[in-house]
């Protein structure tokens, strides 16, 4: 059979048959006997615990709320008023059911996102997705009424952005129709479309070119200024330019450098995260930084340095509020908090709270007050949810999460590894014993700038680290733990160092005598997928089992998968003889090879996901069967790639998971 398996590329009936058949032969291994239903089931109660921190938006001093349970597999959204809320006796009341949608929409829709427009809340904009994919309906719901807007926003399946402008218009990017998009199958234009109008009478605004990325739009509220209406044409992944929306819809550009995140407004300045160094007249702004530049009558002009990192520095998130800017930075992978007041045309840093934990997580910023929300958690503290209001200078406790898994012996500790070029990569261990029979999972993802991070995994920790297993967070370089720098590492052509990395850290864990070999998994998804396969590529005999899941495993045809086109600025163009070597070299498909004894390999996948195409997972399973190797194919039923499924398919994965691990590492 010819290695690159063209005819799995499209979904026909017999690539469908073909997945069913791996997925049955999966399920007889791992999931036909009691002890996986008691699994399933315990991970299930553990997804619908009440006591959960609901995590909610704040608007008009109500809390907003999506809840799945086992009453509501699919989710109900709710409100309380805020002040029985911060009591600890919030009396719900629910607003819709996203079930009760199916059949208004004649589809098996999930909730994947929610928009209030924020000067009107009880007008909320609705993203839908088939199966849990990314391509949704859009649906316009009054909270007051209880029903669709009878006059609202509607519009069809696809991977569209809607935002809002005011309570009576939105912007509109669409990508129902395949000549609205980029060849990455994303919106390439940008309309007006006002309360009471067809599509067909809506105001165009602009277009970007089909090889782009994406085309999106949307208006910043400024707490002490006039709005803003931003449009943002995205040549790759990270490289973007912005233009100004003017009143009468035509567009200038605002002279940015395509490095540059626009990421808040406040006071008329923009708030920018730099992706790149910036030369600005005489002033040169590192990578990494946070820069306010004041843009007034389309130019931009005076700027401030809020944030600059060093060396183990990285900035993670930013929100504003009426008078403050709230940054969450990483310093040596640990979360951290600064914060500056706006005042008279001055930025002030002002104290920030400080919280003795690994990792933090902005969850929300009522608009036009003061009061930010962020969560507290690592991977053996419980998540709290704090409030603090900038103004006052408060901080109090929410929500207080119980612990869930038994801790007496665990312990958190963070190792560096010395990779081949001499570079430190962190990790962090968790576990209660170092042993050379400690079954042990290392975890990865190494890719788009983005920092994995020591969450609280409750599933985890009572089916893992409870009975005697280990995690590990590797820090790989790909990610940003330490800025853009780190990123761009493990970028393009270099993208082999995350694997390299990966492979860096397995050892140095094996040296301390944590582990060893037949007792190490490697686990990772999407772009994990591709890093952890990648390693056992490279060397599988320090590897005793593998979980890839959602993977990217063809890296000389993933510009022609699902919605792979669109990251081409992470790993370079297949078509482009600078980058196929690197490509070929990468691509775990093409680097397996005869004779070779690859350790057990668990593939997960979503025949409706339509961000990274199944036929990677379904070509790294046909090709490792085809050498003789322990491969499996899970399947899921519903979910897309971000899993957005009902909690027992969730559960079902779990478990499948900590069965395969189980009988492949505790040996």
């Amino acid at each position: 059979m010819n290695i690159l398996y063209p005819e799995l590329e499209t979904l026909s009936a017999a690539t469908v048959d073909f997945a069913a058949a791996a997925h049955r032969e999966t399920t007889r291994q791992w999931c036909g006997d009691e002890a996986f239903a008691q699994l399933r089931d315990d991970v299930a109660a553990m997804l619908r615990d009440p006591q959960h921190i609901a995590l909610c938006e704040e608007h008009h001093a109500r809390m907003y709320h999506f809840l799945q349970d086992e009453t509501y597999p699919k989710g109900v959204y709710r409100v309380a008023s805020a002040a029985m809320y911060r009591a600890g006796a919030p009396d719900w009341e629910i607003l819709f059911s996203v079930a009760d949608l199916d059949d208004l929409l004649g589809d098996d829709v999930y909730l994947s996102g929610i928009a209030h427009c924020e000067t009107a809340p009880l007008r909320v904009l609705l993203s839908l997705s088939p199966a849990g994919g990314d391509a949704a309906y859009t649906l316009e719901w009054d909270l007051a009424r209880g029903a669709p807007a009878e006059d609202g926003f509607h519009f069809p399946l696809g991977k569209s952005t809607i935002t809002w402008r005011d309570e009576n218009s939105v912007w509109v990017c669409p990508a129902w129709d395949a000549r609205q998009c980029t060849v990455s199958g994303y919106a390439r234009e940008a309309w007006l479309l006002r309360r009471g109008q067809s599509f067909v009478q809506a105001q165009p605004i602009m277009q970007a070119d089909d090889d782009d990325v994406a085309l999106e739009a949307w208006r910043y509220l400024d707490a002490q200024g006039a709005p803003l209406d931003i449009a943002c044409v995205r040549h790759g992944f990270f490289a973007q330019s912005y233009f100004r929306i003017l009143p009468s819809g035509e567009t200038e550009n605002i002279p940015l450098p395509t490095g540059a995140e626009l990421c808040g407004l406040l006071g008329g300045f923009l708030l920018l995260r730099l992706r790149e160094d910036w030369q600005r007249s005489r002033e040169h702004y590192l990578a990494g930084s946070l820069i306010a530049v004041k843009y007034a009558r389309g130019a931009l002009h005076e700027a401030f340095v809020l944030f600059r990192p060093s060396a183990t520095q990285s900035l993670e998130c930013v929100e504003t509020s009426r008078r403050f800017v709230l940054v969450h930075y990483l310093d040596n992978v640990a979360g951290c908090l600064k914060a500056w007041r706006l005042q008279h045309n001055t930025w002030q840093q002002v104290p920030a709270p400080s919280v003795d934990t690994l990792t933090l997580e902005l969850t929300d910023q009522p608009y036009g007050g003061d009061v930010f929300y962020f969560l507290a958690e690592d991977l053996l503290q419980p998540p709290v949810l704090y409030a603090w209001d900038a103004n006052l200078d408060e901080l109090c406790v929410m929500r207080r999460r119980k612990t869930v898994f038994a801790q007496d012996q665990l312990r958190i500790e963070q190792h560096f590894a010395q990779a081949a070029d001499g570079s430190l990569i962190p990790y962090f261990w968790c576990g209660s014993r170092a042993a050379a029979d400690t079954p042990t999972v290392v975890y990865a993802y190494g890719g788009f700038g983005v920092s994995t991070l020591p969450h609280h995994q409750e599933i985890t920790g009572k089916h893992w680290l409870q009975n005697g297993g280990a995690w590990v967070i590797a820090n790989v370089r790909g990610g940003s733990e330490f800025g853009p720098n780190w990123h761009h590492a493990a970028q393009r052509t270099h993208k082999a160092r995350a694997a390299e990395d990966l492979l860096a850290v397995v050892r140095d864990v094996h040296g301390k005598g944590y582990t060893s070999p037949a007792h190490t998994a490697l686990q990772g998804g999407s772009n994990g997928g591709l890093v952890v396969t990648a390693a056992m590529c490279r060397a599988p005999h320090l590897i005793g089992a593998v979980v890839a899941e959602m993977p990217l495993i063809d890296m000389l045809r993933f510009h022609r998968l699902g919605a792979g086109a669109s990251w081409i600025e992470e790993y370079g163009d297949p078509e482009h003889e600078t980058f196929q070597a690197a490509l070929k070299a990468l691509s775990p498909l093409h680097h397996l090879q005869d004779n070779t004894v690859y350790p057990p390999v668990l593939i997960t996948t979503d025949l409706h996901d339509d961000r990274v195409h199944p036929a990677h997972a379904l070509k790294l399973y046909a090709r490792l069967r085809e050498l003789g190797a322990k491969a499996y194919l899970y399947v899921n039923q519903a979910g897309g790639h971000e899993g957005n499924a009902d909690q027992t398919t969730q559960a079902a994965e779990f478990a499948t998971v900590f069965r395969f691990l189980r009988e492949n590492l505790e040996k």
